[in-house]
């Protein structure tokens, strides 16, 4: 079934059929012409009409009214010789001497009776098997050349044009599409992993805004117990578990392709570790993951969601490799040198190896098997994309990657990239650790604009700890009143950015005229930046959820401070 009329690639079908259409008009008007000189059209000494036809890139044939090729262009045969035996030969005997299906034979000879008792044009989709096992689609249209009956002055006079008229050429018309379905195809494809990527956006906004209630709360009460206490071991535990949900709900944004794409300073090993209970999730339990990481850490400049999805994928390629199951190795590796079209490059090189015992690749598809669109899955299993994204990523990150594999004994897929230093970021975690603890000397006033009662709760419970004179709104609409009301100094406002009857942006676009010299800070349980108000600027902090007390009381005291300087 072809796309739904609001498809954008209907229209250009439609266009292609019509141009069809018209050029097979066009064709007719010329066998019409010929026909009346009741030869095969081929026999104007000085014009070869067969030399404009083998000239088109598309597939033309000509039958006569028995059905039997009168003429195919090279388009349609490449081989000489097929064509000269296609010659009186019907297309049920050619599809049989080319190995097609039965099926084919008697699709193609339904339409050809179709077109000759509607006297019309009629045209079908074709697959067909390529001499590689890959499917090529085709259009194909069949159209009647009929004329005059030499029949008796009474038939002549007949107004029934199946009297007056007999079929002199059935003309044969095909071009291959094959390219404009893989297309579609990419089109559904991106379609569903948008509307998968919306209802996982709605569903971890909520969640977000659950887990910055659970961490806040386990950090203050971390807060006001001592190291020694029994207590504390079991907030510490509390706030471990909210961590780890919050790296899944970032996890499945990435996989869900809802969040932005920021290059960073990563531990590679620790990125393995990270998606090795997502891997477990997706694969199914007949595949057992294996991780086997270098001592240390090792690291790598990329975004954490690109790594992830060449994780994904790659082992999504090993699970369809495996389909009666088996190990999957996961394995992270140092190289001071590598190969690389025929050069040695000086590393230190950061390897991710992933290694299956699946059905393997023969040699001569491994050369193939990183372009877009190439597959050797069903047409429902695949698009073709998986391994070329992973050659992507790899290329963007200055990496390459590496395939060994032997039909029936597995494959292993290395993704190589460049090493990096991680010292800078270990002295940024140790600062960060070592300013957790906040001074209570805030003297500003903030209005805190959530939706969410135990976020909006928590945070203003923290904020008021802090020194700070908190104003409270549920929503924009809300805020905008608290705001006229309030005649005093507003220092800052923190908002949410999507909320019911008025959002964060909005909320900036209409007070930031009334209070032009307040500072804004944002927050959100979508991880998309692109949501923020130009209204007030693009220094404006952004609070990804769940986010920790602290790091909301840092960020709160470092606008304030940047804009007292």
């Amino acid at each position: 079934m072809g796309p739904s009329p609001e498809e954008p690639t209907t229209r250009s079908r439609d266009q292609e059929l019509e141009e069809l259409r018209a050029e097979v008009a066009r064709l007719r008007a010329e066998l019409d012409q010929r026909s009346r000189q009741d030869s095969v059209p081929d026999s104007d000494p000085g014009f070869s009409f067969r030399e404009v036809l083998d000239s088109f890139p598309e597939q033309v044939a000509v039958f006569d009214r028995d059905l039997r090729f009168v003429y195919a262009n090279e388009s349609s045969v490449a081989d000489a010789e097929v064509r000269r035996w296609m010659i009186g030969r019907t297309d049920e005997e050619y599809c049989r001497r080319q190995g097609r299906s039965a099926d084919t034979a008697k699709q193609r000879k339904y339409w050809q009776q179709r077109a000759i008792e509607t006297r019309s044009s009629v045209s079908f989709e074709e697959e067909l098997d390529g001499s590689s096992g890959e499917k090529r689609h085709f259009l194909r249209i069949f159209n009647p050349v009929f004329e005059p009956t030499k029949a008796s002055p009474s038939v002549a006079e007949s107004r029934d044009p199946q009297a007056t008229s007999e079929l002199r050429w059935l003309l044969g018309y095909g071009i291959e599409i094959t390219e404009n379905r893989l297309l579609e195809e990419q089109l559904r494809q991106s379609q569903k992993l948008e509307a998968v990527g919306q209802l996982v956006s709605g569903v971890a906004h909520d969640f977000n805004n659950l887990l910055t209630a659970l961490q806040g709360y386990g950090d203050l009460l971390l807060r006001s117990l001592s190291p020694e206490d029994r207590q504390f071991m079991l907030a510490t535990e509390i706030r471990k578990v909210g961590e780890k949900a919050g790296a899944l709900t970032r996890q499945l944004l990435t996989y869900s392709r809802r969040r932005r794409r920021k290059p960073d300073d990563l531990d590679l090993n620790e990125l393995v570790r990270d998606s090795f209970f997502l891997l477990e999730r997706t694969l199914g339990e007949w595949i057992r993951v294996e991780i086997q990481l270098l001592d240390g850490e090792l690291g790598i400049s990329i975004d954490a969601g690109q790594l992830q999805q060449v994780l994904l994928n790659l082992a999504l390629n090993a699970r369809d490799a495996m389909p009666e199951g088996g190990i999957l190795k996961l394995q992270t590796d140092r190289e001071p040198f590598v190969e690389r079209e025929g050069q040695r490059l000086r590393g230190p090189w950061a390897v991710l190896r992933v290694e299956d015992q699946g059905t393997g690749i023969s040699e001569d598809l491994q050369e193939k098997i990183f372009e877009p669109f190439f597959t050797t899955k069903a047409e429902d299993k695949g698009t073709g994309l998986g391994l070329s994204t992973v050659a992507g990523i790899a290329r963007q990150n200055a990496g390459f990657v590496r395939l060994s594999s032997e039909l029936g004994k597995g494959s292993r897929f290395e993704v190589v990239f460049p090493e990096v230093d991680l010292s800078s970021r270990q002295r940024d975690a140790v600062a960060g650790a070592e300013v957790d603890h906040l001074d209570d000397d805030g003297m500003e006033t903030l209005l805190l604009v959530e939706d969410e009662d135990s976020v909006r709760e928590l945070t203003a419970g923290f904020l008021r700890h802090l020194g700070y004179t908190v104003l409270e709104a549920r929503d924009g609409l809300e805020a905008l009143a608290v705001s006229e009301e309030h005649t005093g100094r507003l220092d800052l406002i923190l908002s949410d950015v999507v909320m019911p009857r008025m959002g964060g942006p909005e909320l900036a676009r209409q007070l930031s005229p009334l209070r032009p010299h307040v500072r804004w800070v944002f927050m959100s349980g979508y991880p998309d930046r692109a949501r923020m108000p130009e209204v007030v600027g693009s220094e404006a902090p952004f609070l990804e959820k769940p986010f920790r007390p602290s790091q909301l009381g840092r960020t709160i005291r470092k606008v304030l401070d940047r804009h007292l300087a």
